[in-house]
């Protein structure tokens, strides 16, 4: 079964928080509040332990955008964003936060599969995005594929999947929050 990439528009103080509290992520997406885990000493010796949730905690379970990207082919992705195979440290990250978590970038790790960039630097994926041209993305899968013609409903989907990303960085610019994908 594959796993898909999700797009959530998020505020910063909520990544910051999941960033800290990734136990709490489930919650967050399924829009609840987070439960509270106490150690065997926090027990023992009573201690009550108390997580200052973010203001706008979702309520409800989080709605997203889906490119459907699945995990088996985010390395091809990496490639039609960034025309290298290399890893990258910049908001090109996106697709390669899958297959590298651990290579250091500027996005954020929230329990090292769910992933996000802060609203600083959602305009940089938006204009890495729109600064893909066709010809672009027609050279660099003719190249990830050994020059394999792209039929056109192919390319279609591959500009559906840029598109559907490029949407979710309105919104968060819209909203001046961050974007975080997630596997569902």
């Amino acid at each position: 079964m594959a796993s898909y990439m999700f797009f959530h528009v998020v505020p910063d103080s909520h990544l910051d928080f999941l960033h800290e509290h990734p136990e709490a992520f489930r919650a967050y997406m399924e829009g609840r509040a987070p439960e509270i885990r106490r150690s065997l000493l926090d027990k023992l010796f009573g201690r009550e332990i108390e997580l200052n949730v973010p203001d706008n905690w979702p309520t409800n379970e989080l709605e997203g955008f889906s490119p459907e990207v699945n995990h088996r082919q985010v390395e091809y992705f990496h490639y039609l964003l960034n025309g290298t195979s290399e890893r990258v440290d910049h908001t090109g990250c996106i697709f390669q936060t899958w297959f590298a978590p651990g290579h250091k970038t500027v996005a954020v790790s929230i329990d090292g599969e769910n992933f996000a960039l802060h609203s600083k630097r959602v305009p940089e994926l938006k204009k890495r995005i729109g600064e893909l041209t066709r010809e672009d993305l027609l050279e660099r899968y003719r190249k990830a594929v050994d020059n394999k013609v792209l039929s056109e409903s192919d390319e279609e989907f591959l500009r559906d999947v840029f598109s559907e990303i490029s949407a979710a960085c309105d919104k968060a610019l819209e909203e001046r929050a961050g974007l975080m994908w997630t596997a569902g």
